[in-house]
């Protein structure tokens, strides 16, 4: 099962869920009924990401079009993103 975070209305087992987070399996993600694409829609729950390598953290910001300024140390890089994602 994956947790996906609800960012559109969806219909799911005959209800509609309009936000919040889901838990799925792969094909109950892939039979929802949407407006658009479940990948726009539907975003996996993200995970823990202190535990990750200073490029992936590079790659998660630039994703998440979070501007890293001149921040070059993992330290800084994650703390910026953190600072980020809690607004």
């Amino acid at each position: 099962m994956q947790k996906y975070n609800i960012i559109a209305p969806v219909l799911h087992a005959g209800v509609i869920l309009t936000s919040g987070e889901i838990e799925l399996s792969i094909e109950d993600a892939e039979r929802l009924i949407v407006l658009e694409a479940i990948e726009d829609l539907a975003q996996p729950v993200e995970t823990d990401i202190s535990g990750m390598k200073l490029d992936e953290l590079k790659e998660y910001a630039k994703a998440k079009d979070i501007d890293l300024g001149d921040a070059s140390k993992k330290e800084d890089i994650l703390e910026i993103i953190l600072e980020k994602a809690a607004v």
